[in-house]
């Protein structure tokens, strides 16, 4: 993966994400999403564009179209994990958890994660949306 960083980071640029440039880099809104691949932190992408940011990527992995330059950076064990954000839960007077009519999702520490090194667990599955065959790892 690390012959083809710069690509893949461009290529989630174009998907959506905004890029972190250096350490000293601007300050995202705390309801941004980090992007993080192999544990280190590429950018930030909005709520309402990491579904289609993930759904793409898995659309490129999966299709292993290769004509383009910035689609052979997409290795094809690539594990694509996203942790969507959520909300609290209010208790109720008595201690128990008010939870009607509400999804209990992902709070503390959503995103997109990344991971594209060895050693992984990973299996292939059949991908009903994109009809192809895809490797995913446990996070998936």
């Amino acid at each position: 993966m690390t012959e083809h960083a710069g690509l893949f980071k461009t290529l989630l640029c174009q998907l959506g994400m905004n890029a972190v440039q250096t350490d000293f880099n601007i300050v995202y809104p705390v309801d941004y999403l980090p992007v993080v691949l192999d544990g280190v932190v590429l950018g930030y992408v909005k709520p309402d564009v990491a579904p289609h940011l993930v759904n793409s990527l898995r659309a490129i992995k999966v299709q292993q179209n290769k004509t383009h330059e910035l689609f052979k950076s997409v290795p094809m064990t690539l594990e694509i994990a996203y942790l969507a954000p959520g909300r609290r839960h209010a208790l109720k007077e008595d201690g128990e958890d008010d939870k009607e009519g509400k999804t209990d999702l992902n709070y503390f520490f959503p995103g997109i994660f990344l991971s594209s090194q060895v050693a992984r667990f990973v299996r292939p599955v059949m991908n009903l949306q994109e009809g192809g065959i895809e490797w995913i790892g446990p996070l998936e």
